[in-house]
């Protein structure tokens, strides 16, 4: 069966940290530093038997500019979300949806 991952990316400022998934009393840590949660889903998931096929980030067009690209946050020199996936390529697919801002109800619906 084909497992995605619906996530969405934001406009904030993205600092590395130790991300960790709590699977009934058992805690499983990514012992790598990173910036999104996506790339340390992609490291914890398959320690509980859950391969992903399939990435799908929604992105409006501030988030595509602010950290998809590169990372915003001038704190650091780090790469957008798009190439920190990159280095994944042939393991899964990683599918970018633009969206509205949903500044308005009408965009709201679109989303």
């Amino acid at each position: 069966m084909a497992r995605k991952l619906f996530s969405f990316l934001g406009t904030g400022k993205y600092e590395p940290c130790y991300y960790y998934l709590t699977v009934g009393n058992k805690k499983i840590n990514d012992n790598n530093y990173r910036c999104y949660i996506q790339e340390s889903l992609t490291n914890l998931l398959p320690k509980v038997d859950k391969q992903l096929d399939e990435i799908v980030i929604f992105i409006t067009d501030e988030a595509w500019e602010a950290n998809w690209i590169k990372n915003n946050n001038d704190k650091y020199v780090l790469p957008g979300l798009k190439n920190t996936l990159e280095k994944y390529k042939g393991e899964y697919t990683v599918t970018p949806v633009k969206i509205p801002s949903g500044e308005s109800e009408q965009e709201l619906w679109q989303i």
